[in-house]
């Protein structure tokens, strides 16, 4: 009688490996729901307002809008939403409802009245922003610095946005405690060894917020929400469309580009 060979060790190692690879689920893509808080006289962008995410009869959160009147939510998942925008000295207004599919960018813009009048948003779709091509003809382009792509963000896994600081070449990072959590700091070893920042191509501006890692923008994201980052060291790594914004109490330093799902 023919006796059946048994799987050898090496066998049944290579079968378990490729079921462990093709179980480990594919990131997801996320939903957005982005806008501005524009003054209705004048089309500016109103900084500081408040901006509320509402789903049925539950307010799910609420973010301050930036120094351009900016502001985002990444949406657990899809779905129907409304938005409150107020701000002193403005009528608070509510958006009709916006649905935002699976995957999408919805952008809102709000146009505020000193008068109690409700208005209704103006809402355009965006399916994709120009953040990722920004990003490579850079990249390819320019190539001074240090540029994380979505693959090597993920290899990082960080928990807190400065996290993809971490073992970078010339760069020091610590951390203090803040009111709400850690607080990063950090300097490079080149330069002055300042650095500056944006969210999604737009600057924060540090002298409108008490702490950078708390009030401003760059408190709104945790490290999942980060896509890719632009890094560099000092004003010689900056390319020249960027180097404006360098320029930091009669300084040149480094600059770092955060870009997450809104403007990737």
């Amino acid at each position: 009688m023919e006796r059946r060979r048994r799987p050898s060790f090496w066998g049944l190692l290579v079968i378990a490996v490729a079921v462990a690879v093709l179980a480990v689920p594919q990131p997801a893509r996320s939903q957005v729901l982005q806008g501005h808080i524009v003054d209705d006289s004048t089309r500016v962008g109103i900084d500081g307002a408040t901006v509320s995410l509402i789903r049925g009869e539950s307010r799910l959160r609420s973010v301050l809008a930036d120094s351009t009147g900016f502001f985002f939510f990444t949406l657990p998942d899809s779905g129907t939403y409304r938005l409150d925008a107020q701000r002193l000295g403005y009528a608070m207004a509510r958006s009709q409802p916006l649905y935002v599919s699976q995957n999408d960018t919805v952008t809102v813009e709000f146009r505020l009245d000193t008068q109690a009048v409700l208005l209704a948003p103006l809402v355009v779709t965006a399916r994709r922003a120009r953040g990722w091509s920004n990003f490579h003809d850079r990249m390819e382009g320019w190539g001074r610095g240090i540029y994380m792509t979505p693959a090597v963000v993920d290899s990082i896994s960080p928990r807190h946005p400065a996290d993809v600081f971490r073992n970078q070449d010339r760069t020091w990072l610590s951390w203090g405690w803040g009111q709400r959590g850690p607080v990063p700091r950090v300097r490079t070893y080149l330069g002055w060894g300042c650095v500056v920042y944006l969210l999604d191509g737009m600057p924060i501006d540090t002298k409108l917020w008490g702490s950078l890692w708390e009030d401003s923008p760059l408190g709104w994201i945790t490290g999942e929400d980060v896509v890719a980052v632009e890094y560099y060291r000092y004003a010689g790594e900056v390319p020249p469309e960027l180097r404006r914004f360098a320029d930091e109490d009669d300084k040149m330093c480094g600059l770092v580009v955060f870009w997450t799902a809104v403007g990737w």
